[in-house]
């Protein structure tokens, strides 16, 4: 370890359909940076892992708490099997929901879950990591009355460099994660050049769901910036909205 450098490992965390569910940073200072007490003092510490960050009341949150116990320098090793481990869950008041206790493995870890209630005030809620009856580590959490959205909108790549005076072509598709018609969704967009607004109205779609648009720069003046921000609602009343912009160079 460099005496004058900073390090950070990083652990990410996949699901087996390979969506990234979590990432954990690790940071250490050079020697030079920790004190000699730290050096010599046999101290313990821990990090926790969730499978995700956010969740719905009524969910399960699934978690694992690793220990271990050194100088944080040149001796670091996990805590010896057996060692007693309190996980709890708080919600956004502070207030303990559930708690268990549990020992570590041979790896000097523990895992478990806990369901989150139904009813309660969504918000920042924690779980909480002691040992010895003292805190090693806490994790947030956000619980809310998350929707997922039906349908989404992809702005197809800007291939093209364009110059004052051409005109700028956006294109894209609406779609359905089910795979139903959106034909029937509302969609109206607002094209800009910088906070200039250009045109704006409905947006029409072809049957699969494919648009263009299209709009003409000022000859006149250089850089520009060119956005369109897209609104749609479909037959529910979900709605959302899209952005893109293209830059105009000088």
């Amino acid at each position: 370890m460099d005496e004058d450098s900073f390090y950070e490992l990083k652990l990410d965390y996949r699901d087996k359909g390979g969506v990234l569910r979590s990432t954990e940073p690790l940071s250490l200072y050079g020697k030079e940076r920790i004190s000699s007490g730290m050096r010599s003092a046999q101290r313990y510490f821990a990090n926790l892992y969730l499978d995700k960050g956010a969740y719905n009341p009524g969910e399960v949150v699934h978690f694992k708490g690793v220990l271990g116990q050194g100088d944080l320098i040149k001796e670091v090793s996990c805590v010896g099997e057996g060692t007693e481990v309190k996980v709890s869950l708080y919600d956004s008041q502070s207030n303990r929901l559930e708690e268990t206790t549990l020992k570590t493995n041979s790896f000097g870890s523990v895992a478990g879950e806990f369901t989150i209630p139904t009813g309660l005030r969504g918000g920042q809620f924690s779980v909480r990591l002691e040992s010895e009856g003292k805190w090693r580590t806490s994790k947030s959490i956000r619980v809310d009355e998350f929707v997922l959205p039906s349908f989404y909108l992809e702005f197809d790549k800007v291939k093209e460099l364009y110059f004052p005076g051409d005109e700028v072509k956006i294109t894209g598709k609406l779609k359905a994660y089910s795979g139903h018609s959106l034909s029937s969704a509302k969609a109206t967009y607002v094209l800009k050049n910088w906070d200039t607004v250009l045109a704006e109205g409905d947006l029409q779609t072809s049957e699969d769901g494919s648009f263009s648009l299209s709009v003409p720069t000022d000859p006149e003046k250089g850089r520009q910036h060119i956005s369109v921000s897209v609104k749609v609602i479909d037959d529910t009343g979900e709605t959302q909205e899209y952005s893109r912009g293209v830059f105009v160079s000088e």
